[in-house]
């Protein structure tokens, strides 16, 4: 073989001490007590577990869907009442003339 084809491996740091030995299954049992619960004793632990587990999954779907659906700040609109002189003001004559012209039915509206 060629001298390219070789792969240099990065040596490790030696330890002369192995790594710690990981919990058994019976070593965790027995640190959380349920190495001496019955049987229907560890379903009944288990399924409270999984329903705590699910109503934190559901209460975390909700407030997503809260956050999506935040209603946006509504601005303030002013109004300008000001009366005879304001630019908004309806003009009655001019929308009667319309009207008339459309053949559409005038109602009177009372001046106040």
């Amino acid at each position: 073989k060629q001298w390219y084809q070789r792969r240099v491996r990065a040596k490790k740091k030696y330890t002369p001490f192995p790594p710690p030995q990981q919990p058994s299954k019976v070593d965790l049992q027995l640190e959380s007590g349920e190495y001496f619960m019955k049987e229907h004793e560890k379903k009944q632990r288990k399924q409270e577990e999984k329903a705590q587990a699910h109503e934190t999954k559901v209460n975390e779907k909700a407030e997503k869907i809260k956050q999506v659906y935040v209603a946006p700040k509504e601005e303030v609109v002013v109004r300008n009442d000001g009366g005879e002189g304001s630019s908004n003001a309806v003009d009655i004559e001019n929308l009667k003339r319309k009207l008339k012209k459309k053949n559409l039915p005038v109602m009177e509206v009372k001046k106040v």
